[in-house]
């Protein structure tokens, strides 16, 4: 009896030395593929209990682009829309926030240049703005970029004003609400209902059309 119970003991302490040796591959493996996921339920959590407007996944053809853009999610609530871009990387940031590329560490010696998902998301704001007829100084969109929360972000790139945010998934529904208590006029429900209809409409016939050109595609292969 005292031989299994010995037996029963190693092998716990085996297993938590395991878990803990390989915490931080487990930890990353399980943002590699929730992170999007997570984002997704915040938001949506968010919107049920607000009773806000949401569209995830929207493929729009954007002012003077010839290709359609992906939009993760976007939020539409009393006082802002909230363009929404999942990040999801492992290392560390740094660079200049400014710039078109930033730096990702994954180890002490590779480092890879990235582009600025900051600036990418805000260009992308701007064409929606441009499209939809909405004038950026009336500052009724948000670029919200959303990273997995083991990323290391200094806090020179490290961003929340008014119009872009840069921050971890385990802030975004608390930031949501307080810039919602901002002392801004709120945007219409009708304005809303419209955007909202408009976009969802624009998107579906986008990914119709996407469905039926790859369809083609495939058929010419054979």
């Amino acid at each position: 009896m005292t031989g299994w119970i010995v037996l029963i003991v190693l092998i716990i302490i085996l297993l938590v030395a395991f878990f803990f040796l390989f915490w931080d591959a487990i930890k990353n493996y399980l943002e590699k593929h929730y992170h999007e996921q997570r984002v997704y339920k915040v938001l949506n959590y968010y919107a049920e209990e607000e009773d806000q407007l949401l569209l995830n996944h929207l493929v729009l053809y954007l002012a003077g682009d010839n290709q359609p853009t992906l939009f993760d999610h976007i939020v539409f609530a009393d006082k802002y829309v909230y363009v929404v871009s999942v990040f999801n990387k492992t290392g560390g940031l740094y660079g200049n926030v400014e710039d078109p590329n930033l730096f990702l560490c994954r180890s002490k010696n590779k480092v890879v240049k990235i582009a600025n998902p900051i600036l990418a998301n805000e260009k992308r704001v701007l064409k929606l703005e441009e499209t939809v007829h909405v004038q950026h100084s009336d500052k009724m969109f948000v670029s919200v970029v959303v990273y997995n929360p083991s990323l290391i972000v200094p806090k020179g790139i490290a961003k929340k004003n008014q119009t872009s945010w840069f921050l971890p998934v385990t802030e975004l529904e608390k930031t949501i609400k307080t810039a919602e208590k901002d002392s801004v006029s709120p945007i219409s429900h009708h304005k809303s209902e419209e955007l909202v209809k408009m976009l969802k409409h624009r998107s579906e016939q986008n990914k119709s059309e996407m469905a039926v050109q790859e369809k083609n595609l495939q058929n010419r292969k054979r």
